[in-house]
């Protein structure tokens, strides 16, 4: 049986949604997704690496992370590629987070809570465990597909013989807006099922 691996934050989790506003109000700024150019946070907020940390360390104390809404199609197409692939979860959020980032899991893909990768890639959050990047859990765990919002991770796959899928819901993650050759850009869970399936 084939192997997907899935990112957690803007993939299956719409983490950004609370994530964004709580930034917003405690820097005065107002950040959206789509004018979120860059995955380092202290950048796109005008602040430090320190500050982005401790904002990360109250959020992560206040739960906001448990209270991410599902993305839109997630769970369903979960269920129909239950039936046909070996599906895990790679995120890339701190060793930290687990015990709340499990248990959003458990609440909204119990059936995935066995296959949870954390990569502890290497960002303004580092927590100084050991680290991977989700092309090298891929790899370890025979995972032949990533979907990911991440066009670098997507990137460093593709170079490594992994099909990347770069998930850009709607077309409104700013992030991910560099064309890269070769990368195949999905606006919603329902065009990689149909891609998939």
């Amino acid at each position: 049986m084939e192997s997907i691996g899935i990112d957690l934050d803007n993939v299956l989790a719409d983490s950004w949604d609370l994530l964004l506003p709580f930034l917003n109000k405690k820097f005065g700024t107002k950040i959206t997704k789509i004018s979120t150019i860059s995955y380092r946070l202290s950048e796109v907020f005008g602040v430090s690496a320190e500050e982005i940390v401790k904002a990360y360390e109250d959020i992560y104390r206040e739960g906001i992370f448990l209270k991410s809404a599902v993305i839109v199609g997630a769970a369903e197409a979960v269920n129909k590629l239950n039936e046909k692939y070996k599906l895990s979860i790679l995120t890339s959020r701190p060793y930290y987070m687990k015990e709340h980032t499990l248990q959003w899991i458990e609440k909204n893909f119990p059936e995935l809570l066995d296959n949870v990768h954390f990569t502890s890639h290497p960002t303004e959050l580092d927590d100084g465990t050991l680290i991977y990047s989700k092309c090298d859990i891929c790899l370890q765990n025979n995972i032949g597909i990533m979907v990911d919002d991440c066009l670098e991770d997507i990137a460093e796959c593709k170079n490594n013989g992994i099909r990347g899928f770069l998930f850009d819901l709607n077309g409104k993650y700013g992030w991910n807006k560099r064309e890269a050759e070769g990368i195949e850009r999905f606006h919603s869970w329902q065009e990689v099922v149909d891609k998939l399936i």
